[in-house]
């Protein structure tokens, strides 16, 4: 029993369970997302539709979203940085290579993002991303509040981790990184503390509120190895920058995170993460899994060994040395 596929009993850290499937006995948690279901189906054709309105009306988007950060002010969102739209501008010129913008630069950035003609929109009142005479797809997409305020969440990207030297040199990838935009570190290997650990709930809940990307790193790369460090920024809100062995599109919803490794250099994904900073609605696509399936702690391994027993009932199988089927397979 490990987490590699091919062993006879496979333990998951976590699972994305389907919205519209009971999680009470008998659910069975499998390996790999099942791109045959209704939910995965539907999601697609959700992305679809979502990258349409995008092409025709996203930059008006963009700015109707930008514009809310006046109503989060006074909110938790001040706490942690004050004037959003200006932190996004900070961020775009670091991306840049430039730490010294003008006034006269900053403010027109500033009128870009920040239209001075935009009406706050309530408490209660969602942003429709269609015209108001698209009756084939009005209604069909909306931005919740709680969406609004994770598109404008002021910090790029958080790392917390506690083991320093890792065999996928995963602490050379951070202070790469750190090269061209603000990483927040925390745990050991940072420079802030949370919780008795950095396992603590408490701390992904807390940064959550303040950070638009996670940097999931794995301490090696193995076949099929994931860790919480992928599911548990995925179950408060946060979008992933993966870097591991595992085939990620086959376990995780397109469009959910972003592999490190399809960028050509680490400033490649640096200009990236601030794009998307920089752009809601385009930022709000990787949270639109969401709305389809939800990221919970797995359950006890004992299900999974007591499931398999039943299933295989007469079967046997066996190896003269674990070990090397160990090496040889993962």
């Amino acid at each position: 029993m490990s987490y590699h596929h091919l062993s006879n009993i496979t333990t998951l850290n976590t699972a994305l369970r389907p919205l519209d499937v009971s999680t009470e006995c008998p659910f069975i948690e499998g390996n790999e997302l099942d791109v045959s279901s209704t939910t995965y189906k539907t999601y697609i054709e959700h992305l679809r539709n979502y990258d349409d309105i995008i092409n025709r009306e996203g930059s008006m988007l963009n700015q109707m979203i930008l514009s809310q950060s006046r109503r989060y002010k006074n909110s938790n969102t001040k706490s942690q940085k004050g004037n959003v739209t200006q932190e996004v501008l900070m961020k775009d010129e670091i991306a840049n290579g430039s730490s010294n913008s003008s006034e006269n630069q900053s403010r027109n950035l500033q009128q870009k993002f920040v239209p001075s003609t935009e009406r706050p929109l309530s408490t209660k009142e969602n942003i429709i991303l269609t015209t108001q005479g698209d009756e084939r797809t009005k209604n069909k997409f909306q931005f919740t509040e709680q969406e609004v305020r994770w598109a404008l969440r002021p910090k790029i990207a958080v790392w917390m981790a506690s083991n320093c030297q890792t065999d996928s040199k995963r602490e050379d990838f951070v202070a790469a990184l750190q090269r061209h935009v603000r990483v927040t570190t925390i745990g050991k290997c940072g420079e802030m503390k949370c919780g008795r650990n950095h396992l603590d709930r408490f701390c992904y809940r807390w940064i959550a509120g303040s950070h638009l990307f996670y940097l999931s790193l794995e301490n090696a790369l193995c076949d099929d190895y994931t860790s919480e460090k992928l599911w548990r920024p995925m179950e408060y809100g946060m979008v992933p920058i993966v870097y591991g062995g595992t085939e990620y599109n086959k376990i995780l919803p397109p469009g959910s995170y972003i592999n490190s490794q399809s960028f050509q250099n680490i400033l490649a994904l640096a200009k990236y993460l601030v794009y998307l900073g920089n752009n809601p609605v385009s930022y709000l696509r990787y949270l639109q899994w969401r709305r389809y399936w939800e990221s919970k702690e797995p359950l006890p391994w004992t299900c999974n060994l007591c499931n398999t027993l039943h299933k295989v009932a007469g079967v046997q199988e066996q190896w003269v040395t674990l070990d090397q089927w160990w090496n040889d397979t993962s």
